[in-house]
Order: C-alpha cells, then sequence, then structure tokens
C-alpha cells in the first residue's frame, strides 16, 4: 500500500503552486540538468531560477493568449519545454 500526506487536498494545489512552494522552500536545490555527457554543455536550473523563468513566459503568453485558451507545444522533450508548461499552468 502506499501512503502520503493527506494535507493539502491535490485539487487544491496547482502546478504553479507547487512550484513557487519549491522555489520558497528550497530555492538553491536543482530542479532540472540537461543531460549532455559533456559536463561543459550541461545547464542546471535551480526551482527559483525555473520559477523565474516559468512566470517570465506566463506574462508573455498571457500578452498573446486569453486564460482558457489552448496553446501547443511542438517540441523535443527539453528543460525548456518544462518550462513553457509551467508557465502555461502558471496563467491558466
Amino acid at each position: 500500500m502506499i501512503t502520503g500526506p493527506i494535507s493539502p487536498a491535490a485539487l487544491e494545489q496547482t502546478i504553479g503552486g507547487l512550484l513557487k512552494e519549491a522555489a520558497t522552500e528550497d530555492p538553491d536545490r536543482t530542479a532540472i540538468i540537461i543531460g549532455l555527457e559533456n559536463p561543459a554543455l550541461r545547464h542546471e536550473w535551480t526551482y527559483q531560477q525555473m520559477y523565474n523563468d516559468a512566470q517570465r513566459i506566463a506574462f508573455a503568453l498571457a500578452t498573446r493568449f486569453q486564460p482558457g485558451e489552448r496553446i501547443a507545444i511542438w517540441s523535443q522533450n527539453t528543460p525548456k519545454w518544462v518550462l513553457v508548461e509551467f508557465g502555461a499552468a502558471m496563467v491558466g
């Protein structure tokens, strides 16, 4: 049997809220790494950096789209795709 915390309820949380919580509680912790073999080419985002970038993306999306309007992302699975996903979730 799998158990976990019962508070807050999952329906009360948002994707953007979870990222904001992580950025608040542990801002310097690594959130995403571009996993390239050559360490010199790798890039990392902390939770704070990820939250800041997602906020910028949310603002940019809000200037072009209305809440509830659909967007599509045509991209490889990259950290930037994750940032756009968080930004879209934040803007609604």
